[in-house]
């Protein structure tokens, strides 16, 4: 009689068992992981987002000859203002005027910006309506380079200019420009305004672009 070997159901479970196992370990076996890993920066000098995006509009102080002192400051850190006087204002009589030139740059690295100017008051100063109301303001600004004047308002009152007005449009980064600012007093002011005082502020606003 021919012999045979059968294999038992447990071995055979037992071998397909063993086979599934080691599907499962090759199937794992099969996936590898990796990563790219990118910095984002604003500028390819390696500046951060926003790290560009410093907006400065500057003036300078006056000096005892009533210029320009060639020092370049930043007047409005907590409201405050820088002190321009302006020569012989306060003897001015009805239709003389005084004017005042001064300086603005914009000192931004990477911002060319927009300029408006309005007239406002001194804080903690008075100004007496008579004489307010007499003033006449002209304003006239040149960039630096420019052959001529460009007038933006011509003897009109402070409280006319209480707005926002047009100023420079495309002030680049680094360009600057001088603002010419006269005051008088209207030649039709009568003896009211004598001993009057008025303090008049000139606001330049400016915006990036």
């Amino acid at each position: 009689m021919a012999s045979s070997t059968q294999t038992s159901g447990r071995k055979r479970l037992l071998i397909s068992g063993g086979a599934l196992l080691a599907v499962a370990a090759l199937s794992t076996a099969a996936f590898f992981a990796d990563s790219a890993n990118i910095n984002l920066f604003g500028s390819a000098d390696g500046d951060g987002i926003g790290g560009g995006n410093n907006f400065v509009l500057e003036t300078q102080n006056q000096d005892s000859s009533g210029v320009a002192d060639g020092t370049w400051v930043r007047a409005n850190t907590d409201g405050t203002a820088v002190d321009w006087v302006l020569p012989d204002g306060d003897t001015l009589t009805p239709g003389e005027s005084t004017t005042v030139e001064i300086p603005l740059r914009n000192n931004s690295d990477n911002l060319a910006g927009d300029l408006k100017f309005k007239i406002g008051t001194v804080a903690g100063k008075t100004n007496e309506a008579e004489l307010w109301n007499a003033l006449r303001i002209t304003v006239e600004v040149k960039k630096d380079g420019a052959a001529s004047w460009t007038k933006l308002a011509d003897e009109v009152t402070p409280s006319s200019l209480a707005a926002a007005q047009t100023f420079l449009n495309d002030l680049a980064t680094e360009e600057e420009a001088t603002a010419k600012v006269t005051v008088g007093i209207v030649s039709t002011a009568g003896n009211d305004i004598q001993g009057q005082e008025a303090f008049p502020k000139f606001i330049v606003e400016a915006q990036s672009k």
